[in-house]
């Protein structure tokens, strides 16, 4: 199974920035398409750039999850961490007999802010030629 698109949107950090610019983008390229003011050699290249940058993101993102899928492992939580309005979920893990920690940052409203804080162990997606490199598979799958 793979991860869907959305899902990789909701949970990675960066993919969830850029998706909130290419909104952005899209509504001012609306705004200006009905101002009638003649800039579009400006906001057609800022565009192009954008959606690249997003579709990019959720692309590769996609196909690490994907290689890493059969690479799991349980690791605890141990703390969600609040700065600033962004959440962290500190994570605990063991790789190869070497104990290892990872804040994770995440976009998250409300309901979703409920939900951590109930977690207490999660499955990890880890690469193990770079076990800092980590995803939660309970969100993506």
């Amino acid at each position: 199974m793979k991860p869907s698109i959305m899902k990789v949107i909701k949970y990675d950090y960066l993919s969830t920035l850029l998706f909130i610019i290419t909104v952005v983008v899209t509504l001012l390229l609306i705004a200006i398409a009905f101002s009638g003011v003649n800039v579009w050699g400006i906001i057609i290249p800022i565009v192009l750039v954008v959606y690249t940058l997003l579709i990019l993101r959720v692309y590769l993102t996609r196909n690490n999850i994907l290689r890493l899928k059969d690479s799991r492992i349980n690791g605890t939580v141990h703390r969600i961490d609040q700065n600033n309005g962004n959440i962290y979920i500190v994570v605990n893990y063991e790789v190869k007999a070497r104990s290892l920690g990872k804040r994770i940052p995440i976009l998250a409203g409300p309901v979703l802010r409920a939900k951590l804080r109930k977690l207490k162990e999660v499955q990890l997606l880890v690469d193990m030629e770079k076990p800092k490199k980590i995803y939660i598979a309970d969100f993506y799958y």
